[in-house]
């Protein structure tokens, strides 16, 4: 059994039975770096992996960590959203800002302010989502990046927890 690699995609197998792998795409038995596959020169053109110069494993991890900057952009903000629509769903958001521009137009300031105290919250958590992100943009590695988390308690314990029976029975 021998360790193989592929020449165009940098995939290992380990336990490969050398007769079933061309050499013309495969490496048979390769010394492997101790280095991400984002660092090997690729296609490997002879029997050893080379790793790229330095300059372009700069601009490599480079990348990898705006990659993983980004995915983690986006499951914080994923992560936020889901807890938002688990208590107030779209349709219920979408309620309330009709009945919010309703209020506003009609003079029912209670009303108005009532529903407001749910758009304020909503800031408030929108604001430790930034926070969380703006943290995350600030790190050096992914390591660093993937340490980032959002802790949503405080913000789950002050929910003004509005309701539309109660909207409808604001008269004013």
């Amino acid at each position: 059994m021998a360790t193989v690699v592929h020449r165009e995609t940098l995939r290992v197998l380990y336990r490969a039975n050398t007769p079933d792998f061309s050499p013309d795409v495969w490496v048979i038995n390769p010394v492997i770096p101790d280095a991400p596959k984002r660092h090997w020169e690729s296609p490997i053109t002879g029997d050893t992996i080379l790793l790229k110069p330095q300059s372009k494993r700069d601009e490599a991890d480079a990348k990898y960590l705006q990659g993983e900057k980004d995915s983690k952009f986006s499951e914080l903000e994923q992560e936020f959203t889901d807890t938002l629509e688990s208590i107030y769903p779209t349709s219920r958001q979408i309620w309330f800002t009709k009945a919010a521009s309703d209020a506003e137009s009609a003079g029912l300031t209670d009303r108005l302010a009532y529903i407001n105290t749910l758009w304020s919250w909503v800031n408030s958590g929108a604001a430790v989502l930034f926070a969380a992100q703006d943290e995350m943009k600030s790190k050096n590695s992914a390591e660093e990046v993937n340490t980032v988390t959002l802790d949503l308690t405080d913000w789950l314990s002050s929910d003004p927890k509005v309701s539309i029976r109660s909207v409808e029975g604001i008269i004013s």
